[in-house]
């Protein structure tokens, strides 16, 4: 019925969220593998890596912050109005007194030109 997308959905990101776990993890495995071989005082040689990774990351914000200040706040817009798009079309669509057939047809086509814009903005990027 209706509720068949949202429950693909639902199960798409919670594979999606157990992947990025499993990645996670094993990006953490490493990395402590790494750390125990190269050790040379065990815990403090860990604290002293997190805090230049924190630093380093601080710095590269504080470096580009209006390169991310003027992208970023774009990219978040972008992304609102795409996330909208999903719940805006079949509300109008339902105020406006579209069938529910006419309403999925143009969510698909619009989520197919979305998955179409995906390549070239790709090569783009």
């Amino acid at each position: 019925g209706l509720a068949s997308p949202f429950i693909a959905q639902a199960f798409l990101a919670a594979g999606a969220a157990l992947l990025m776990y499993v990645k996670t993890r094993a990006d953490e495995f490493e990395a402590a593998q790494l750390a125990r071989s190269q050790s040379q005082s065990g815990p403090q040689r860990a604290a002293s890596s997190l805090q230049a990774t924190c630093l380093a990351a601080v710095s590269i914000i504080v470096d580009y912050r209006h390169v991310l200040s003027t992208a970023g706040v774009t990219v978040v817009c972008l992304s609102l109005v795409r996330a909208v798009r999903q719940a805006a079309f079949p509300l109008w669509g339902e105020a406006i007194e579209l069938s529910p057939t006419t309403i999925g047809l143009i969510v698909g086509l619009s989520n197919g030109m979305d998955l179409l814009f995906f390549y070239p903005a790709g090569i783009v990027m």
